[in-house]
């Protein structure tokens, strides 16, 4: 189904947008220590800074009395700007927050670059990016490289388990009445928020994908780019209308689909021999 694949070889990764050299990877992890490095010496900075500040305090007052006056009023709030002094973080919290700061940066360019997303469903992005916000993993060769072995070994059955969440989950008035089979038509309720922007909270733009990807599969095609495909022509259909609740609509080779004022998109399915190989996948 995917030709998505790591090499167990030294030399390079592969995925299905193309080869991802070793060479490249462990540049980056390069690159992530020398950041690490730098704010590691940016605190060190920091607290040279903060020790010398009080001398330069007190040669500043050693000048005059300081007394302020019509000549130094209107300066006040800039002189104490200045002359505030330097909070320094602890360094073992410091260290921490820079880590992950780094790490986010790491793992956001990795998934660009080994196009990454193409192999993940809406559930697993919705995943990596609570594990990017609360405690991303270190960015380490290893982590790296296991990281996209896993989701190579495991494309066919995240690609079936997205069929299962994005149509399960959908309003059972728009499934057939047997619950794991879908009918002619789905609907995203709350897919764009009040200004006419995809609803980040539903985060329907990756359900569409997921819907978009398997249809793609299912005839034999490769998966679109991550938002492109039907996404995209979403987008483009309600680029120009203003801001605020509005209505559009579009079409695909798969799918035709209607956007609402009220936030709602009715997707309608177009090929029917692909509406019954996706039924026999749910089916599993």
């Amino acid at each position: 189904m995917f030709d998505a694949v790591i090499t167990d070889q030294t030399e390079n990764a592969t995925t299905e947008g193309g080869i991802v050299p070793r060479a490249t990877i462990r540049d980056m992890v390069r690159r992530r220590q020398a950041a690490l490095d730098a704010f590691l010496m940016a605190h060190t900075v920091m607290t040279d800074a903060a020790k010398a500040l009080p001398v330069a305090w007190s040669a500043y007052q050693a000048i005059g009395p300081g007394k302020e006056n019509a000549y130094t009023q209107m300066t006040k709030e800039e002189d104490q700007h200045f002359l505030h002094h330097i909070q320094i973080p602890d360094l073992a919290a410091y260290q921490t927050t820079a880590r992950k700061v780094v790490d986010r940066r790491m793992w956001s360019s990795l998934i660009e670059l080994t196009e990454l997303e193409k192999l993940m469903d809406k559930q697993a992005k919705d995943e990596l990016r609570k594990q990017l916000m609360d405690n991303p993993p270190e960015a380490t060769e290893e982590n790296i490289f296991a990281t996209l072995q896993t989701f190579a070994a495991d494309a066919g059955t995240i690609f079936k388990r997205g069929i299962a969440n994005c149509f399960s989950k959908l309003d059972r008035r728009f499934r057939s009445h047997n619950g794991w089979k879908i009918g002619s038509r789905v609907v995203l309720s709350y897919a764009f928020d009040e200004w006419g922007s995809w609803s980040y909270g539903r985060n329907h733009r990756d359900t569409l994908h997921d819907i978009d990807r398997t249809f793609h599969v299912m005839d034999g095609g490769k998966t679109p780019e991550v938002y492109g495909g039907i996404v995209a022509a979403i987008d483009e259909s309600r680029r120009g209308g203003g801001f605020g609740r509005r209505q559009s609509e579009c079409e695909s080779d798969y799918f035709k689909i209607r956007c609402f004022k009220n936030g709602n998109a009715h997707v309608w399915f177009k090929r029917d021999d692909l509406v019954e190989k996706v039924n026999k996948l749910l089916a599993e």
